[in-house]
């Protein structure tokens, strides 16, 4: 079952989701996502790996066509990319016993060192994936917080070039990992703001000790096409969630 040949009534109910876009518009070139109930070649990851309660079929699997698998085993990395784009996710492996502050630093400097030796210099979509993301861990800081910290050190660490902060989304799960899956691409994209919100570089100090480091949505220009990459955030009027 490929959605792609699909109608949105079709995919809703096998997948137990409402698809609001056209899924049957003509197909990017850098790029497709598709899901599947079938397993292909170049499976970014099992959905089914990462427990939320919007996916309801037994297995689905999320491909990515016009991005070459690299084969590359080392670590459990998986790589994908193509002359644009580098997609990859981080290998829970290396992340196992470490709080979520130290797994955040740590996945976010392996993910800038890929970036360096593959040559995709610049970081244009994350996403994040771990549990009980507000609940207090110590002394009032949640998980969301101690993220954000651990994200931000690896950002100081390293030396990146110029470049607006990717989009991103911090999704919750019932999984006690961090999982993080990102793409890099050649050239940089251009960060976006809403002008009713305040930028996440901005947020109060009472919602995190380190600010948050993306962009609403990015917008990034390859040889093709135009992608939009969206962050996703809450409904927010300043920073106020509605």
């Amino acid at each position: 079952m490929n959605l792609s040949a699909m109608t949105k009534e079709t995919a809703s109910e096998a997948l137990g989701i409402n698809v609001n876009h056209d899924i049957n518009a003509q197909l990017h070139d850098a790029f497709t996502v598709r899901y599947s109930c079938e397993p292909a070649d170049n499976i970014i990851h099992d959905i089914t790996n990462i427990s939320t309660n919007s996916f309801h079929a037994e297995q689905i699997f999320e491909t990515w066509d016009g991005v070459q698998n690299t084969g590359n085993s080392l670590n459990d990395w998986q790589i994908f990319h193509n002359d644009q784009y580098l997609c990859a996710s981080v290998p829970l492996l290396l992340l196992q016993r470490l709080n979520i502050e130290q797994a955040a630093e740590k996945a976010y400097t392996m993910i800038f060192q890929l970036m360096t030796e593959w040559d995709y210099p610049f970081l244009i979509r994350t996403w994040n994936f771990f549990n009980a993301i507000t609940d207090d861990v110590y002394s009032g800081f949640n998980n969301y917080q101690l993220f954000c910290s651990g994200r931000s050190r690896a950002y100081n660490q390293h030396t990146l070039v110029s470049q607006p902060y990717p989009a991103a989304t911090v999704i919750g799960t019932s999984n006690d990992e961090l999982c993080i899956y990102f793409i890099a691409a050649k050239t940089a994209g251009i960060g976006i703001e809403n002008t009713k919100q305040v930028s996440a570089l901005q947020y109060p100090s009472s919602y995190t000790e380190d600010p948050p480091l993306f962009s609403r949505p990015l917008l990034h220009r390859n040889s093709q096409q135009q992608l939009l990459f969206i962050s996703g955030t809450a409904s927010l009027t300043a920073h106020n969630t509605q």
